[in-house]
């Protein structure tokens, strides 16, 4: 049987060709290292947004609490310059640990310390700040009728002057 040379020259070229072929692949040394690489990269840039997010954050929590500072010292500033001739403003300082706690308090203050609203001229408007953990004050703005003068009286032993109108 004789091989035709047409078919036998293209076997011959096909199996050279097929013989010079390697395969050209990654080894599992090569796929771990580049892997590695990867997620330590991929880790800081995590770690780089993480800090970039946090910063973000605690310069939007600092601005916030200036603008409540800002906005209660506009406050205070336009209530003291419209306080009336006539009102009465009293001072009280308490020890607390270490430091001395303000407490000031006006009476017959009219409207100053109000949105609008004109009060009766024997309320009292007290401005008031706690302590807080960490060395910070929370300054406190509450009004004061009679009545609840007349039971602050009652607590603490002072006589309040008494009003007919109001109930006993």
């Amino acid at each position: 049987m004789k091989i035709s040379p047409v078919i036998s020259q293209s076997n011959r070229w096909l199996n050279h060709r097929f013989s010079k072929v390697t395969h050209s692949a990654f080894t599992l040394l090569e796929m771990i290292v580049a892997l590695s690489a990867f997620v330590l990269l991929m880790g800081g840039i995590f770690a780089i947004s993480q800090g970039t997010m946090e910063l973000a954050n605690d310069i939007e929590l600092a601005q916030d609490r200036s603008q409540i500072r800002q906005n209660f010292v506009g406050f205070l500033r336009r209530s003291f310059r419209s306080l009336p001739g006539d009102a009465e403003v009293r001072l009280s300082v308490k020890a607390r640990g270490g430091s001395y706690v303000p407490t000031l308090n006006f009476v017959n203050g009219g409207n100053s310390f109000t949105p609008g609203i004109s009060l009766a001229p024997d309320t009292s408007v007290e401005l008031f700040a706690d302590e807080r953990p960490g060395g910070y004050l929370r300054v406190t703005l509450r009004v004061l009728d009679q009545i609840l003068r007349r039971i602050a009286g009652r607590i603490t032993g002072k006589m309040v002057a008494a009003d007919p109108f109001l109930p006993k």
